[in-house]
């Protein structure tokens, strides 16, 4: 897969969690997909080592969550 396929793949991943967000709410997200969201960056940045999408994805995932967690 190519760095420009995948960026596309993981923002069409990045608006759907934001929708499952607003519809579940955030900590519905965090409890049901987040893991499994970090283990798909995971793969893929270990299968592509220089691929900065895939990291940034992940380091968007735990923005987001920690941003959530400042709230509780």
């Amino acid at each position: 897969m190519s760095t420009a396929s995948f960026l596309a793949l993981l923002i069409s991943r990045r608006w759907i969690i934001i929708h499952l967000e607003k519809q579940q709410g955030r900590g519905e997200f965090i409890q049901r997909y987040l893991k499994d969201e970090l283990a798909i960056g995971l793969r893929a940045a270990e299968c592509y080592a220089d691929n900065y999408t895939a990291w940034s994805h992940r380091a968007w995932l735990v923005e987001r969550y920690i941003h959530d967690q400042k709230r509780v």
